[in-house]
């Protein structure tokens, strides 16, 4: 009796061939350089064999700028460094959406929030050094000609009372017309 046929992963394959894309290395020479048999990596290229955990393994080992996980598919970044960046990407969209909104609320009121020391762009590019001193410096709210400085902590806490006081009021809202938020 025969072994039932194991159906391939398409993605494990396609994440291969990126690989040997982007690495610019033959078949042949990852075949010698890893071991497995160029007649496997072809097979697994071409969408005709799985890229196993074992594959993936060596395969990682010889090019270690990419994860198992992502290899294997169950991952989107091809590794810690990529999924990092695009953690601090979201935090940092989300963040300015909240500093955005919280701006446009004050400056309906004659009030303007603004970075310290915002950083200066060189030909379109800032300084990493410059970013870390506009947190370190905290924010200013000004309003008829006063002024004052919150830190980056005593920002992110206003920040934080100001959505939890405008879920509040939208979870009232939504009660009070008879409609359930479930949230």
């Amino acid at each position: 009796m025969s072994r039932p046929k194991k159906e391939i992963n398409a993605k494990r394959c396609e994440r291969l061939k990126q690989i040997i894309s982007e690495t610019g290395i033959k078949q042949n020479q990852l075949a010698v350089e890893t071991g497995i048999s160029q007649q496997s990596i072809s097979a697994m290229v071409q969408g005709k064999a799985n890229v196993t955990q074992t594959t993936a393994e060596i395969i990682v080992d010889r090019f270690p700028q990419y994860s198992i996980e992502w290899l294997l598919g169950f991952s989107d970044f091809k590794n810690n460094a990529e999924k990092c960046r695009s953690i601090i990407s979201q935090a940092q969209h989300e963040g300015d959406l909240l500093l955005s909104g919280l701006s446009a609320f004050a400056q309906l009121n004659d009030y303007q929030i603004k970075l310290c020391s915002p950083p200066v762009s060189a030909h379109g590019k800032i300084a990493v050094e410059d970013v870390l001193k506009a947190v370190r410096d905290g924010y200013t709210i000004s309003h008829n000609h006063v002024s004052i400085q919150l830190s980056l902590e005593e920002m992110n806490a206003f920040e934080n009372e100001v959505c939890d006081f405008v879920e509040l009021q939208l979870k009232h809202l939504f009660k009070r017309k008879g409609a359930s938020d479930n949230g």
